[in-house]
């Protein structure tokens, strides 16, 4: 690297502030990104970055020195946001009504194109190619499986991959690098349960096959596949988020009930058969009712498990532009999921968090809250890290 690398980040830390304002304020949810896609690319042709669209148009893959003949690594940030309504007052807050950069995507979005200006700047010094992802439906759980199936990882194909999140947490020190050797985030699954049985009146229950009956002995049956059906050494969750009957008659018992919730685990080998025990139970308090049943079950993403290797990688490019004090190994691993595990099922690569916290009112909201918040001043912390990395990943 024949530049100062602090020096360089600093020259495009407004830049990335920009850019990370300008999409904060066009907010979108899924696939429907086309003003956030057409913002990154308008960025990418000022720098003279090739790209592409794919998905129907709403992620965008760019390359740096194409034409290297070296390794490839991936550098991916997801691009879209929330159906949150915002309420944090900042001056450039959402102007989408319902949608809101509630989890940090339109940094990540700007922290990559302040590194993929950085790398487009000095593309002669690389001896490798850099591909750029900028993902959509990270928050679907699908936007990564889906750009894997559009080929996101071929032409040229990759060889590794590494990814950050932004966090905003004040009992953590600021401008810290979070990083695990994995598993690091649970995996994610979602069920969707029908419980078919026969309406009638409040008044003649034993004409009725009732739905909501089955329903409050489905859930209880759940929870005790995680208490006694799971070694406790193996953290699992198994959660209803919804469970719904009727239509707000007191003296109506109704047709159906539904039960919508998720499956989360550090063990991917355990969601198949979470799977078939949650059917078993439903199946059996259906068949003792004399009712019916529909189920649904999506493997939506698996267990994070960033790879040693690269993870230590990671930390020794860290060490080199970071202050020590503040590359921090995660203490746990968490719930929360990151659809970036499904590359990491294909190719090795690693992931970390920067926590750049932001306060509304006082208070650091944490994401998904409508008054989530960054603070900016540790923005540049993240182009640091991707660059060195890159660096030394082509030099390896």
């Amino acid at each position: 690297m024949n530049f100062d690398l602090n020096e360089k980040v600093k020259s495009v830390e407004k830049d990335i502030i920009n850019w990370r304002h300008e999409l904060h304020k066009i907010p979108e949810v899924g696939y429907e990104l086309q003003k956030t896609v057409a913002y990154i690319t308008e960025q990418l042709d000022k720098m003279g970055i090739e790209y592409k669209t794919i998905c129907d148009g709403s992620a965008v893959v760019g390359l740096i020195n194409p034409n290297s003949g070296g390794k490839v690594i991936g550098l991916r940030a997801d691009i879209d946001a929330l159906p949150v309504s915002e309420e944090t007052g900042l001056e450039f807050s959402s102007k989408h009504e319902g949608k809101m950069h509630a989890c940090g995507h339109d940094f990540h979005a700007a922290s990559l194109l302040g590194t993929a200006k950085i790398l487009k700047q000095h593309e002669s010094e690389l001896k490798g190619t850099v591909k750029l992802i900028f993902q959509c439906n990270e928050e679907g759980l699908s936007g990564a499986k889906r750009m894997i199936e559009e080929s996101v990882l071929e032409n040229p194909k990759v060889d590794s991959i590494i990814g950050m999140h932004v966090a905003s947490v004040d009992v953590l020190p600021a401008g810290c690098i979070l990083y695990s050797y994995g598993p690091a985030m649970a995996s994610s699954d979602k069920f969707y349960i029908k419980l078919i049985g026969q309406g009638a009146h409040g008044s003649t229950p034993h004409l009725s096959i009732d739905p909501v009956s089955m329903a409050c002995r489905v859930v209880q049956e759940l929870h005790t596949i995680r208490a006694m059906e799971i070694d406790t050494l193996t953290p699992t969750v198994i959660t209803v988020g919804t469970l719904r009957a009727g239509n707000g008659a007191f003296n109506v018992i109704p047709g159906f009930s539904e039960i919508i919730g998720t499956v989360r685990t550090f063990d991917n080998s355990l969601r198949p058969h979470i799977k078939e025990r949650i059917e078993a139970v439903v199946k059996s308090v259906v068949e003792s009712h004399g009712g019916k049943y529909e189920f649904q079950y999506d493997f939506l993403c698996p267990a994070l498990c960033p790879v040693e290797e690269y993870t230590n990688k990671l930390v020794n490019s860290a060490k080199k532009c970071i202050s020590e004090d503040k590359i921090i190994k995660f203490p746990t691993p968490i719930m929360g999921s990151e659809d970036f595990a499904e590359y990491i099922e294909h190719i090795p690569g690693t992931f970390f968090y920067l926590n750049a916290p932001g306060k509304i009112d006082g208070v650091c909201y944490p994401a998904h809250s409508s008054k989530f918040c960054l603070g900016e001043e540790h923005f540049t912390e993240a182009a640091k890290v991707f660059v060195q990395y890159v660096f030394d990943y082509f030099e390896n």
